[in-house]
């Protein structure tokens, strides 16, 4: 046990005092930092301006009395106010209670919309027979910075008035300049679809102020009740069982690759002969499993205690039960067995880390697997499909994560039954990888295929 122990430590020192491993923790934090800085300073910029002309077609002329208005530089300073205070609105329901404070959120929203062009538009009206055709040739030349017409809206006949009530109404058309500030087009199409709407509502013999506030319905927001008081209800709970399955994937992944490094390294240069005459196959590779999850566990203590002040920054701390904690190590540890013991039955069997590459791609895929199914699994935790995932090794751990963290866990039942299924799935898979190591560590040449990892599991 002394030498396993031996083997575990230096494994892991010489994993995580490495240069490479304290910058992979260090590095992202100052990323962050540094976007949380500089982002402020880089949207205080003056937004671009916008000149040109925007030509209109509209054949039955009830339209444009509508666009007129709606185009002059009051009225675009009007909606950019508008749009100011929706956005201000959808801050204020997107941040969490006293993370941020009304002139931040003040101050946020003009930021933003300090970014959008500075439109300085003139109207073009049309002949009503006039062909689409000829007034696009205008658009195709020169660029959308140089003026000149930017845009060109072609209205239908049938817009206001159908010649049937079976038919529908008809709409409009919209050719741009290449490369018009996506921004701009946003902004001229939503000018046209509502005077066209207005148009039709006066067409009715209403008045449209009326129809628009009878059919306006405020969206509230859910607010969670709990034992604990009543909170808005976070637009980011569905990434928190992303976030569990990603903290464990991520030092599953990083730990089992050090741990495929280190064995191919080792046996490359032959220091694996020297091991192996002072301990037994099966003690090192203990070892080195025993040293790579302690990497794992440091990765995920590091990220952890950082996601879990993000949470609490977001009032969102309460939803991460102290089980749900402790079954997470659980569940990495048994997941982390599973993947670094096939992790070092590949290193020992080849060579180099390019003859790894293919004996590498199941494993990648099985581990993928969940993350690109944690959607559906999240939507549907206890439905048939996450169920079975949840109790079939290798990938259980990773499900079960995602299943515990979701709206509505599995049956308490399912959990000591996936633990109890991993556990027998691990000692099966250390027996066999087992004897791949045993092998593979002192054998050289050619690489081998799957059916030869099967007749070395068979001959040990």
């Amino acid at each position: 046990m002394n030498k396993v122990l031996r083997v575990a430590w230096r494994e892991f020192t010489s994993t995580v005092l490495t240069k490479g491993f304290i910058l992979a923790i260090v590095l992202p934090l100052i990323l962050l930092g540094m976007m949380i800085v500089l982002m402020p300073l880089l949207l205080t910029e003056k937004a671009p301006k916008v000149s040109g002309s925007v030509a209109f077609i509209d054949p039955s002329g009830e339209v444009m009395p509508a666009i007129r208005e709606a185009m002059t530089p009051e009225a675009i300073l009007k909606r950019q106010d508008r749009r100011e205070g929706d956005l201000r609105e959808a801050l204020g329901r997107a941040a969490p209670k006293g993370l941020a404070t009304d002139g931040q959120l003040d101050a946020a929203a003009k930021s933003a919309i300090a970014q959008s062009p500075k439109l300085d538009l003139t109207i073009e009206e049309l002949p009503a027979d006039a062909s689409i055709e000829s007034e696009k040739e205008p658009l195709k030349t020169g660029t959308a910075q140089d003026g000149g017409r930017l845009a060109l809206i072609a209205i239908s006949p049938t817009a206001i008035t159908r010649q049937s009530t079976d038919e529908p109404f008809g709409s409009f058309e919209l050719y741009t300049k290449p490369k018009l500030d996506d921004r701009v087009s946003d902004d001229v199409r939503d000018v046209v679809r509502d005077a066209i709407l207005n148009a039709r509502i006066l067409a009715a013999g209403q008045d449209p102020a009326i129809i628009r506030a009878l059919t306006r319905v405020d969206r509230p927001d859910a607010v969670t009740v709990s034992k604990e008081g009543e909170q808005k209800t976070s637009k980011w709970e569905i990434l928190l069982p992303f976030g569990f399955m990603a903290l464990i994937m991520i030092s599953v992944m990083v730990s089992g690759q050090g741990l495929l490094t280190t064995t191919i390294e080792e046996k490359s240069n032959r220091i694996v002969e020297v091991l192996l005459s002072a301990l037994s196959p099966m003690e090192l590779m203990t070892g080195k499993i025993i040293g790579q999850m302690g990497v794992g566990l440091t990765l995920m203590a590091v990220y952890g205690a950082l996601g879990g002040g993000v949470l609490a920054i977001f009032a969102m701390l309460s939803q991460i039960s102290p089980l749900n904690a402790v079954l997470l190590v659980v569940y990495f540890v048994l997941a982390y067995v599973m993947v670094a013991s096939m992790m070092a039955a590949v290193g020992a069997a080849v060579n180099d880390v390019r003859e790894a590459q293919s004996l590498m791609t199941p494993i990648m895929l099985m581990v993928m697997l969940p993350y690109m199914l944690w959607l559906p699994i999240s939507r549907d935790p206890n439905g048939a499909f996450a169920t079975v995932l949840g109790l079939l090794p290798p990938i259980s751990p990773f499900v079960m994560v995602l299943r515990l963290n979701s709206t509505e866990p599995p049956p308490m039942w399912q959990i000591p039954v996936s633990i109890v299924i991993n556990v027998v799935s691990v000692y099966i898979m250390l027996r066999l990888t087992a004897k791949i190591f045993r092998v593979g560590l002192l054998m050289y040449g050619k690489p081998p295929n799957f059916a030869t990892l099967i007749k070395w599991v068979r001959m040990a």
